[in-house]
């Protein structure tokens, strides 16, 4: 993943395409990572759980998304 800042987590665990194209990428560190459709990152999302929490499945809705990890 191009251009991602160095202390983000290079564990992903899954993905989900938006309608635009673009794609949010989990990893194993709670973060969503933002991303243009080819894979270029372009930010940590702010809502991102963080923390440890591990994002097993990202489901995208016609409203934002859905995650659910180790803790629910």
């Amino acid at each position: 993943m191009s251009k991602k800042e160095s202390h983000i987590s290079s564990n992903y665990t899954c993905h989900g395409w938006l309608n635009d194209g673009k794609i949010l990428v989990c990893t194993d560190q709670g973060e969503i990572l933002y991303c243009e459709s080819n894979g270029e990152y372009k930010m940590l999302l702010q809502c991102s759980p963080q923390e440890g929490f591990y994002i097993e499945n990202i489901i995208i809705t016609s409203k934002g998304f859905i995650i659910c990890g180790d803790h629910g």
